[in-house]
C-alpha cells in the first residue's frame, strides 16, 4: 500500500501578512495545549487544513474563522516516495510536484478526477441519476478524520458537502473503501438492474399484448368491404401515432419528477440540518445565560463573546432556513402540477385505448375479422420476438449473478474480519459496545453506551481501516487526523483509552496527527510521540513570523 506522510502546513492570510506554519514527523504527532488555556488557541484548525486543502470541505466556523478574509492553505507531503504541494484558495486546487505545478482546477469532479491520477484512488457512487459517478475526495477520507464537534457513530457527519449522493451511499461507500466493490462490480450491478427492468418491461408488453388479443376475440366476424378497411387502417395508424405521443409525454413527465424528488429530498436533508444547527446553538446559549460557564471545555467566559458568536450563527442559520423553506415550497408546488399533468395523461392513453377496443358504431366496431386477421397475426409474432429477447436476457441475467456471487463471498470474508477486529478492540480495551453479538457485517450499524461515544466512533473507525489495510492493499493509507479525541468523555478514565487505541491503530510507516488539551506522557512512555506545543494567545493562530517562511513557500509555486 502507498502511504501519505504530511511534512508540514501553512496557512497564509494575505490581507492581514499574517501565517501559520507546522512541521509534523512520520508516526505519531500530538498536538496539545494545556489544560487552562488550551482552549480556542487554533489546535482545531491546524488540524482542519489538512483534508480540506486536500479537498475536503472542514467545518470550519466561517464568521469567525475567515473573518480577516480567505485564506490561502500549502499541504506539504510525500506520497510514494515523491514529494508534493497542495495549494487551496477557496474553490481553486493546485498541485505541485517538485515545484511544477500538474494541475489546476475549479470543481470537485475535476479535482477527484486529477486527484485518482495521483493516488490512484477512485470511489464510484450511485448518483441521483441513478448513474455510478467518481466521487469527491472527501470521500476517501471519512474514516482518518474525527471532528470534534461532530461525534455520530456509524454516520460521516466530519465533512461539509457530503450529500452529492443520495443518503443511500453508505454501504457502497464502505464496501468500496474496504475493497470489497470496484467500478467493475458497480457496472454490472447497474447492467443488472437495468436488465431486470427491461424483462419487467418486457412483461408489460406481454401482458398489454394479451389484452389486446382478448379484445380482438370479441369482436365481430362480419367482413368488411375495401372502403372499411380503409378507414381501419387509417384509424389504427391515427391510434399509434396519438398513443406514441402520449408514451412520449409520459416517460418525460416521469424524469422529470423523479429529478424534481430527487431535489426535494436533498432540501429537506439540508432543512433538517439546519434545525438541528439551530437548536443546538440555542441550547449553548441558554447554558452560557445561565452558568457564564462554556458548555464545552467547563471553563469561565471572561466575556459575552461565545453568545454573541452563537447568537449571530442562529440568525445566520433561520435566514438560511428560511430561503430553503421557500426553495422546497416552490418544489413542492411545481412537484404537485407536474403529477397532475401526468396524470391527465394517462387518463387521455385510457381514453384512447378505450375508443380504438372498445368503441361501438365505427368502422363495423373498428375490429371484424378481415381487418383483424393480419392485426392478430402481428400480435402474436410479437409476443413471440418478445418471448425469445426475453429467454437472451435472463440468460445474461444469470452469468451476472455469478459475477455478483463471488464479489459477495469477497464482502463475507472482509465481513468476518471487520467483525472479528471490531469485537477483539471492544475486548482489550474494555469498550462497552451494545449488542455487540448482532453485528454480522461492516455496514451494520451500531449504538454507544453512554458517555462512550468518542471511544466507540474511534473503535469503529480503526477497525475499519484496518479492514482497508487488509483488503484493500492498492489503496493509498491516508494519515489518522483524529482532532481533539477525548472532547466528548465525560469519564477521565477514558482518555488514556482512547490515545492507546489510537496509537495502537498507527501502521507500519504511517502518521497519526491528534490533538489535546493537556497531555500526561508519562501514561504513553511506550510510544514515540512528537508533541507539537503551540504556545500562542486566544484566536492567534496566525502570526508575523511564520508570514516569512509561509510566503517563501507561496513563491516558489506561483
Amino acid at each position: 500500500m502507498r502511504q501519505l506522510i504530511i511534512n508540514n502546513v501553512s496557512i497564509i492570510s494575505p490581507d492581514t501578512k499574517k501565517a501559520k506554519y507546522q512541521e509534523f514527523k512520520e508516526g505519531i504527532n500530538l498536538v496539545i495545549g494545556d489544560r487552562k488555556d488550551g482552549n480556542f488557541i487554533g489546535k482545531s484548525s491546524l488540524l482542519r487544513s489538512i483534508f480540506h486543502t486536500l479537498g475536503a470541505d472542514s467545518k470550519y466556523n466561517k464568521s469567525d474563522w475567515e473573518k480577516e478574509g480567505p485564506y490561502i492553505y500549502l499541504l506539504d507531503f510525500t506520497y510514494n516516495n515523491k514529494s508534493y504541494i497542495m495549494m487551496r484558495k477557496q474553490e481553486l486546487f493546485k498541485l505541485f510536484e517538485n515545484g511544477k505545478m500538474l494541475f489546476s482546477v475549479i470543481n470537485r469532479e475535476n479535482l477527484a478526477d486529477e486527484l485518482s491520477k495521483v493516488f490512484l484512488d477512485r470511489i464510484y457512487l450511485l448518483n441521483y441519476e441513478k448513474q455510478y459517478s467518481l466521487a469527491h475526495p472527501a470521500y476517501s477520507y471519512v474514516l482518518n478524520y474525527i471532528e470534534q464537534t461532530e461525534i455520530k457513530l456509524c454516520e460521516f457527519k466530519n465533512f461539509n458537502s457530503l450529500t452529492s449522493f443520495p443518503s443511500t451511499y453508505y454501504n457502497d461507500l464502505l464496501y468500496e473503501l474496504v475493497g470489497s466493490n470496484n467500478k467493475e462490480y458497480n457496472d454490472i450491478v447497474l447492467e443488472l438492474k437495468q436488465k431486470e427492468d427491461s424483462i419487467n418491461n418486457l412483461n408489460e408488453k406481454e401482458n398489454y399484448l394479451n389484452k389486446v388479443l382478448e379484445e380482438i376475440s370479441k369482436s365481430t366476424e362480419s367482413e368488411l368491404s375495401t372502403d372499411d378497411m380503409e378507414v381501419l387502417k387509417a384509424s389504427l395508424n391515427n391510434f399509434e401515432k396519438e398513443y406514441s405521443v402520449f408514451t412520449e409525454n409520459a416517460n418525460k413527465l416521469k424524469k422529470e419528477l423523479y429529478k424534481a424528488y430527487s431535489l426535494k429530498s436533498e432540501l429537506e436533508v439540508l432543512v433538517n440540518e439546519i434545525k438541528k444547527s439551530i437548536k443546538k446553538n440555542t441550547t449553548i446559549n441558554n447554558k452560557i445565560l445561565s452558568d457564564h460557564i462554556c458548555p464545552t471545555c467547563h471553563t469561565d467566559l471572561e466575556d459575552s463573546k461565545g453568545y454573541f458568536v452563537n447568537s449571530n450563527n442562529i440568525e445566520n442559520y433561520k435566514f438560511q432556513l428560511i430561503d430553503l423553506e421557500k426553495d422546497l415550497g416552490n418544489l413542492e408546488r411545481e412537484i404537485l402540477l407536474k403529477k397532475e399533468k401526468y396524470e391527465l395523461n394517462i387518463t387521455e392513453m385510457k381514453k384512447l385505448e378505450e375508443k380504438i377496443f372498445k368503441g361501438k358504431n365505427n368502422v363495423k366496431d373498428h375490429l371484424t375479422y378481415i381487418g383483424l386477421r393480419q392485426l392478430k397475426n402481428n400480435v402474436y409474432q410479437e409476443s413471440i420476438n418478445i418471448q425469445t429477447t426475453k429467454l437472451t436476457i435472463e440468460n445474461s441475467i444469470k452469468e451476472i449473478k455469478r459475477k455478483i456471487t463471488k464479489y459477495k463471498k469477497d464482502r463475507r470474508t472482509a465481513d468476518e474480519f471487520y467483525v472479528r477486529t471490531l469485537t477483539e478492540k471492544a475486548f482489550k480495551y474494555s469498550i462497552r459496545i451494545p449488542s455487540l453479538d448482532k453485528i454480522k457485517r461492516i455496514s451494520d450499524k451500531f449504538r454507544s453506551d453512554g458517555n462512550e461515544i468518542m471511544l466507540t466512533s474511534v473503535t469503529w473507525l480503526t477497525s475499519l481501516l484496518e479492514t482497508k489495510y487488509k483488503f484493500n492493499k492498492n489503496s493509498t493509507i491516508y494519515p489518522l487526523v483524529y482532532d481533539n479525541p477525548n472532547n466528548a468523555n465525560f469519564d477521565e478514565s477514558n482518555d488514556s483509552k482512547i490515545f492507546k487505541l489510537i496509537f495502537d491503530s498507527l501502521p507500519s510507516g504511517g502518521q497519526i496527527i491528534t490533538s489535546s488539551v493537556g497531555f500526561d506522557d508519562e501514561l504513553f512512555n511506550l510510544y514515540q510521540i512528537n508533541i507539537i506545543t503551540l504556545d500562542n494567545d486566544k484566536y492567534s493562530l496566525l502570526n508575523n513570523k511564520d508570514y516569512e517562511i509561509c510566503s517563501r513557500i507561496l513563491n516558489n509555486l506561483v
